[in-house]
């Protein structure tokens, strides 16, 4: 595995792989009009490689963009890592220095990888009075979402 490292190794896509529907693949996610909404950005990374990546005309490699629900997978994945390097188990409190002396403290790894930590939250795209994730991403936890999540109440 390459990754952490400052950067990405690169690779090239195995010999079995047709590179041409890759790439037609990849093409379809950035065409107007798709089902899928806008994509401004996909990497490919196979074997600890990254074996192709498309920019939108308005991003690029370095641009921060919010990661909505991918963020899920990649904390799964890291959390697994660290499960199977022994360094965490999920059954262990959420690491939150906030949550040590308050009712959170019960809350472990495992609720919060199950999404079932028992935090007060409203997930609404649409009325933006009282949705977290609206508050969040664009309103008063724009510039810190870790603080804005630790900060909710049970």
């Amino acid at each position: 595995m390459t990754y952490p490292r400052e950067s990405w190794a690169t690779g090239t896509l195995s010999s079995s792989v047709d590179e041409l529907v890759v790439e037609s693949e990849i093409s379809s996610q950035f065409a107007d009009g798709t089902q899928y909404g806008t994509t401004l950005a996909m990497v490919v990374v196979h074997a600890g490689q990254v074996v192709a990546e498309r920019y939108d005309e308005s991003v690029g490699p370095t641009t921060k963009l919010i990661s909505w629900s991918m963020a899920k997978s990649i904390t799964d994945a890291l959390v697994g890592m660290c499960v199977d390097g022994g360094l965490l188990s999920v059954g262990d409190p959420a690491p939150v220095a906030a949550w040590r002396t308050d009712e959170r403290s019960a809350i472990t790894l495992q609720h919060l990888l199950e999404m079932r930590s028992g935090l007060r939250w409203v997930e609404d795209y649409v009325d933006g009075e009282s949705s977290d994730v609206i508050a969040m991403l664009f309103g008063a936890g724009k510039e810190d979402h870790a603080r804005y999540a630790i900060d909710c109440p049970l």
